[in-house]
């Protein structure tokens, strides 16, 4: 009877300690900007984020359209405007270069309390800035994000894109085509009709998929740990050969095509004639 009553007793405690927490409710605040800045046909773009999404299209224009969108998460409205005044997104822009970059500001408040542990709230504050750009189409692109996915679609020139903890996904692209991150698959789709210099793709945590033109051909290099290899293209094979490992030539190109993972299935296959 005494065990029973112990545990009806932390039952209230509980659901009033739920009911004082839903009376910290959490606070969103957004803002979105939209610049313009001249950018040579192939000049260079860098970007960079530590919280949020990297979307990059391509269009026939000289110039980057960067339309930023800022989400602030508070206990309260005046910690929220004031992160959100604070948090500002840095330009260093020239006629064959655009470099963009937020800056996060160190948040000041009184620390985490015992809510904020259980139900993130309290007095942190939470900081997301997604990007939106629409580039020059035969632009250098160079990209990192933290926390985040990036998208890059439709672009011809050199692509090198960097993550920690988010997928990357290329759509219609060719040229020169790096892409690396740890937590996240890659996704790489290569426009029908370009010409594909190189393809090296790396995770440690997701799986790679890659679709390439009927035409394409060149060195492949296929490796992963702890998963298998499907490939749509006949490969004449050197060295030796398992599940997990494939080297040689396939095609009649000239490009470098190199995928590895350690966890996760690496895909190649045939772009669908459209």
């Amino acid at each position: 009877m005494k065990s029973f009553n112990i545990l009806n007793f932390l039952v209230v405690i509980f659901v009033a300690l739920l009911s004082v927490a839903s009376s910290q409710a959490e606070v969103k605040l957004r803002e979105t900007t939209v610049r313009v800045f001249p950018l040579a046909p192939e000049g260079d773009l860098s970007i960079s984020n530590i919280n949020g999404e990297i979307q990059i299209e391509a269009w026939d224009k000289d110039s980057v359209k960067v339309a930023s969108e800022k989400i602030i998460r508070a206990s309260s409205k005046e910690k929220a405007r004031e992160y959100l005044k604070a948090l500002r997104i840095e330009f260093e822009a020239g006629d064959d270069f655009l470099t963009i970059k937020p800056i996060f500001p160190k948040h000041t408040g009184e620390g985490w309390n015992f809510f904020d542990w259980i139900f993130g709230t309290g007095s942190r504050v939470r900081a997301t800035v997604n990007f939106h750009l629409w580039v020059p189409r035969k632009s250098t692109i160079e990209s990192s994000s933290v926390n985040g996915s990036t998208r890059i679609t439709g672009t011809t020139g050199e692509i090198d894109a960097k993550g920690t903890n988010g997928r990357i996904v290329f759509n219609d692209v060719s040229g020169d085509i790096s892409g690396e991150t740890v937590n996240g698959s890659i996704r790489a789709r290569i426009s029908s009709g370009s010409h594909l210099s190189a393809l090296v793709l790396k995770t440690i945590n997701g799986s790679i998929t890659t679709e390439l033109p009927e035409t394409a051909g060149g060195h492949i290099e296929l490796k992963t740990v702890n998963g298998s290899i499907e490939s749509d293209f006949p490969i004449e094979f050197t060295g030796k050969i398992s599940r997990h490992k494939m080297k040689g030539r396939f095609g009649k190109g000239h490009s470098r095509v190199q995928l590895t993972t350690i966890n996760g299935t690496i895909r190649v296959k045939k772009s669908l004639k459209k």
